[in-house]
């Protein structure tokens, strides 16, 4: 699992890797920690520079050129109206703060695609990350 510091690494070679698998009739559904947030900047973010807050901002721009649709979760939204994703180790699970999860899929299928975020007090797990449960009909 990526660190914040590494998300940006990892955000740009999940697209990368999709680049050389997506064509018209693939379908593919991706989901995973990316660590990217269109909110961060290095005002926000401390140890952000800014080439890095603006890969963060512009990740999801070649997904969507690559025909991929962010499916938001359902679950308890917290900071600027996001689903709860993420806590920081030291925070219960109620005091969890934002998304840093993500779940993508390929246009011709995102329409049968739902996403459950598990990230009830109750239901969260033992990790930092809550669990996404993803629905295919």
């Amino acid at each position: 699992m990526a660190s914040c510091r590494e998300g940006i690494g990892s955000a740009h070679r999940l697209i990368s890797n999709l680049a050389r698998q997506v064509g018209r009739l693939s379908r593919v559904i991706g989901a995973g920690d990316l660590s990217i947030s269109p909110d961060w900047n290095s005002d926000t973010t401390g140890f952000w520079n800014e080439r890095k807050a603006l890969h963060s901002k512009t990740a999801p721009d070649p997904m969507r050129a690559l025909g991929f649709r962010h499916l938001v979760p359902e679950g308890r939204r917290g900071y600027r109206d996001a689903v709860v994703t993420f806590r920081l180790i030291d925070l219960s699970t109620a005091q969890a703060w934002g998304q840093l999860d993500f779940v993508i899929a390929t246009e011709n299928i995102a329409d049968r695609v739902s996403v459950l975020a598990l990230n009830g007090p109750i239901n969260w797990g033992p990790s930092d990350h809550c669990r996404l449960v993803i629905y295919l009909d």
